[in-house]
Protein backbone atom coordinates (compact mmCIF):
# COMPACT_ATOMS: atom_id res chain seq x y z
CA UNK A 1 0.00 0.00 0.00
CA UNK A 2 1.28 3.22 -1.05
CA UNK A 3 -0.13 7.00 -0.20
CA UNK A 4 -1.77 7.06 -3.68
CA UNK A 5 -3.54 3.40 -3.26
CA UNK A 6 -3.22 0.10 -2.82
CA UNK A 7 -1.52 -2.50 -5.33
CA UNK A 8 -1.36 -6.27 -5.88
CA UNK A 9 2.49 -7.38 -6.39
CA UNK A 10 3.36 -11.03 -7.62
CA UNK A 11 6.07 -12.10 -4.45
CA UNK A 12 8.92 -14.75 -5.80
CA UNK A 13 8.90 -17.47 -3.23
CA UNK A 14 11.79 -20.04 -3.88
CA UNK A 15 11.59 -23.31 -1.57
CA UNK A 16 15.15 -25.24 -0.55
CA UNK A 17 15.14 -28.77 -1.75
CA UNK A 18 17.34 -29.82 1.34
CA UNK A 19 15.68 -28.23 3.92
CA UNK A 20 12.28 -27.57 2.49
CA UNK A 21 12.12 -23.78 3.75
CA UNK A 22 10.92 -20.71 1.51
CA UNK A 23 12.67 -17.80 0.86
CA UNK A 24 10.42 -14.99 -0.65
CA UNK A 25 12.16 -12.21 -3.29
CA UNK A 26 10.89 -9.32 -2.06
CA UNK A 27 11.29 -5.54 -4.18
CA UNK A 28 13.83 -3.02 -2.42
CA UNK A 29 10.85 -0.63 -1.40
CA UNK A 30 9.04 -3.62 0.79
CA UNK A 31 9.95 -4.66 4.35
CA UNK A 32 8.93 -8.29 5.23
CA UNK A 33 6.16 -8.93 6.87
CA UNK A 34 4.48 -5.22 6.18
CA UNK A 35 1.99 -3.73 3.56
CA UNK A 36 3.10 -0.94 3.34
CA UNK A 37 6.09 0.47 1.59
CA UNK A 38 9.07 1.52 3.45
CA UNK A 39 8.73 5.30 2.35
CA UNK A 40 5.09 5.46 3.28
CA UNK A 41 5.65 3.95 6.62
CA UNK A 42 8.97 6.52 6.74
CA UNK A 43 6.82 9.74 6.01
CA UNK A 44 4.32 8.59 8.07
CA UNK A 45 6.22 8.17 11.23
CA UNK A 46 8.10 11.09 10.52
CA UNK A 47 5.33 13.48 10.46
CA UNK A 48 3.76 11.99 13.31
CA UNK A 49 6.89 12.49 15.54
CA UNK A 50 7.74 16.01 14.64
CA UNK A 51 4.15 17.55 15.07
CA UNK A 52 3.26 19.01 18.10
CA UNK A 53 0.95 16.96 19.85
CA UNK A 54 -1.96 19.41 20.06
CA UNK A 55 -1.91 18.97 16.63
CA UNK A 56 -2.32 14.75 16.75
CA UNK A 57 -5.99 15.27 15.67
CA UNK A 58 -5.31 16.75 12.11
CA UNK A 59 -2.15 15.05 11.10
CA UNK A 60 -2.69 14.08 7.20
CA UNK A 61 -0.70 11.46 6.14
CA UNK A 62 -0.83 8.34 3.30
CA UNK A 63 -2.16 5.55 6.54
CA UNK A 64 -6.26 4.95 6.71
CA UNK A 65 -5.80 5.22 10.21
CA UNK A 66 -4.46 6.74 13.07
CA UNK A 67 -3.91 3.10 15.04
CA UNK A 68 -2.00 2.19 11.97
CA UNK A 69 0.22 5.10 12.15
CA UNK A 70 0.83 4.57 16.30
CA UNK A 71 1.30 1.00 15.60
CA UNK A 72 4.56 2.07 13.27
CA UNK A 73 5.44 4.56 15.36
CA UNK A 74 5.56 2.24 18.75
CA UNK A 75 8.06 0.22 16.56
CA UNK A 76 10.08 2.67 15.66
CA UNK A 77 10.51 4.01 19.38
CA UNK A 78 10.97 0.40 20.80
CA UNK A 79 14.25 -0.18 18.32
CA UNK A 80 15.82 3.50 19.46
CA UNK A 81 18.42 1.44 21.34
CA UNK A 82 19.01 -1.03 18.75
CA UNK A 83 19.08 1.54 16.06
CA UNK A 84 21.67 3.59 18.19
CA UNK A 85 24.27 0.27 18.74
CA UNK A 86 23.74 -0.72 15.26
CA UNK A 87 24.65 2.75 13.67
CA UNK A 88 27.67 3.21 16.25
CA UNK A 89 29.11 0.03 15.77
CA UNK A 90 28.42 0.08 11.54
CA UNK A 91 28.60 3.43 10.90
CA UNK A 92 30.47 5.06 13.59
CA UNK A 93 26.93 7.40 14.26
CA UNK A 94 26.74 8.12 17.97
CA UNK A 95 23.16 9.44 18.28
CA UNK A 96 21.96 11.39 21.64
CA UNK A 97 21.62 9.55 24.75
CA UNK A 98 19.70 12.26 27.02
CA UNK A 99 16.80 13.44 25.08
CA UNK A 100 13.26 12.25 25.42
CA UNK A 101 12.29 9.77 23.28
CA UNK A 102 10.81 11.58 20.77
CA UNK A 103 13.70 13.84 20.02
CA UNK A 104 15.70 11.33 20.03
CA UNK A 105 13.67 9.30 17.12
CA UNK A 106 13.73 12.54 15.52
CA UNK A 107 17.29 13.20 15.59
CA UNK A 108 17.61 9.80 14.26
CA UNK A 109 15.03 10.50 11.20
CA UNK A 110 16.85 13.06 10.37
CA UNK A 111 20.33 11.51 10.23
CA UNK A 112 19.28 8.91 8.59
CA UNK A 113 17.65 10.47 5.78
CA UNK A 114 21.15 12.84 5.61
CA UNK A 115 22.94 9.25 5.12
CA UNK A 116 20.30 7.53 2.83
CA UNK A 117 17.89 5.77 4.69
CA UNK A 118 16.85 3.61 2.08
CA UNK A 119 20.21 2.03 1.63
CA UNK A 120 20.38 2.11 5.50
CA UNK A 121 17.13 0.22 6.51
CA UNK A 122 18.27 -2.30 3.43
CA UNK A 123 21.67 -2.87 4.92
CA UNK A 124 19.61 -3.23 8.89
CA UNK A 125 18.20 -6.02 6.97
CA UNK A 126 20.59 -7.61 4.87
CA UNK A 127 23.37 -7.34 7.59
CA UNK A 128 21.62 -7.12 10.86
CA UNK A 129 18.62 -9.28 10.11
CA UNK A 130 16.27 -6.29 11.57
CA UNK A 131 14.89 -3.00 10.42
CA UNK A 132 13.77 -0.12 12.72
CA UNK A 133 10.03 -0.94 11.99
CA UNK A 134 9.63 -4.16 12.57
CA UNK A 135 9.18 -6.97 15.53
CA UNK A 136 12.84 -8.27 16.90
CA UNK A 137 13.15 -11.51 14.46
CA UNK A 138 15.21 -14.46 15.91
CA UNK A 139 17.86 -15.51 14.07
Amino acid sequence: MTAEGEYHLWIARYRCQECRKTVSVLPSFLLPYVQYTRSVIWQAVKTWLETPRRGAKTKQVGFPTKEVILFYVRRFLRNLSRLHHAAARRWGIIGPVGNARTERAVWWMQTLEGRGVGSIIQDLWTNERWHPFADQISS
